[in-house]
């Protein structure tokens, strides 16, 4: 317990210290990428307490510096990772009994099925709290995104045209870029945990993830409502855009579980993480893909095959 407060602490502290760098030095972005590393750390390494006392001891930093800013770190950095860790270090006994028991742990897709649901909540809260604002979301996020547009010295017409549409898409680009953010932190700081000998919970298999069967049906509306709507067209994108980011995710695993089955070259992989990396037009097509492991299940009938057929 003493030493689960002191991660907790630590880690915390440490945080909040890379969210305040994100406001006071010009390549904060950096820093707010990695923000919530040190909460899944603390958590994967020393439990959910751990990861709560994190979030906590962050959030009141930031509050003593700004109060916005305590809101921001919390609702963007602390929350997600103290859920996310909770739901990953369940586990139940399969096989055996007391120190020699096997146990089953929180499958990947289940998890990422958390992240795209707290992505999805965070943003029907924003809609529910911008409903009293003319233009709804992207009327609250206009003025904003004028700002940065003029700054760019486009022509008034041009800029005018370039402010609607990045209202129009902004809830889904943030709420994208931050499952992002959280799934690539949670990785790194379960890859740490193994590293340093602490992890509490073996890493999951990410070429077997397989998502919950809620969010296809949930793309499916998403692009139904994207395409026929108008001014609310928006929240159809956005639906749609949250689950592409799990199937992009499932994509991914099809391709590892290719790769661990010999289908596929180790070399071609790193090429796919290369071109993700210089060309993220490559991203829809791997989500594709991840749509296609959805209906065809290709994994489950290949572990379903018998190995050998039967003679005649």
């Amino acid at each position: 317990m003493n030493r689960a407060l002191v991660y907790g602490i630590v880690c915390g502290g440490l945080s909040a210290a890379l969210m305040l760098l994100l406001a006071r030095t010009p390549f904060g972005i950096v820093f707010a990428y990695v923000t919530p590393l040190p909460v899944f750390f603390a958590g994967l390494t020393h439990g959910v307490l751990a990861a709560a006392l994190a979030a906590l001891v962050g959030t009141a930093l930031a509050v003593a510096v700004d109060g916005w800013m305590g809101v921001i770190y919390l609702a963007l950095f602390a929350a997600a990772p103290v859920i996310l860790v909770r739901q990953a270090l369940l586990a139940r006994p399969v096989a055996g009994d007391g120190p020699e028991a096997a146990w089953e742990w929180y499958p990947a897709g289940p998890l990422v099925g958390w992240l795209a649901g707290i992505a999805l909540a965070a943003f029907a809260v924003a809609v529910l709290a911008a409903s009293g604002t003319e233009g709804g979301l992207p009327g609250l996020m206009a003025p904003v995104i004028d700002k940065v547009v003029g700054a760019m010295q486009v022509g008034q017409q041009n800029q005018a045209e370039l402010v609607a549409l990045a209202s129009r898409w902004m809830a889904a680009l943030v709420a994208a870029s931050w499952m992002v953010m959280m799934a690539v932190n949670g990785a790194l700081a379960q890859f740490l945990a193994r590293r340093l000998g602490l992890a509490r919970r073996p890493a999951p298999a990410f070429a077997d993830l397989e998502l919950p069967g809620w969010l296809a049906p949930a793309m499916a509306v998403g692009l139904v409502v994207g395409w026929l709507g108008n001014s609310t067209g928006y929240l159809g994108w956005t639906v749609a855009l949250v689950c592409g980011i799990a199937f992009f995710l499932q994509g991914m695993a099809l391709l590892h579980w290719l790769m661990r089955k010999g289908k596929l070259p180790a070399p071609v992989l790193g090429l796919v993480y290369v071109l993700l990396l210089v060309f993220g037009g490559l991203a829809p097509l791997i989500a594709m893909l991840g749509l296609f492991e959805e209906w065809a299940r290709f994994r489950r009938r290949q572990a379903a095959a018998p190995d050998n057929a039967p003679e005649d």
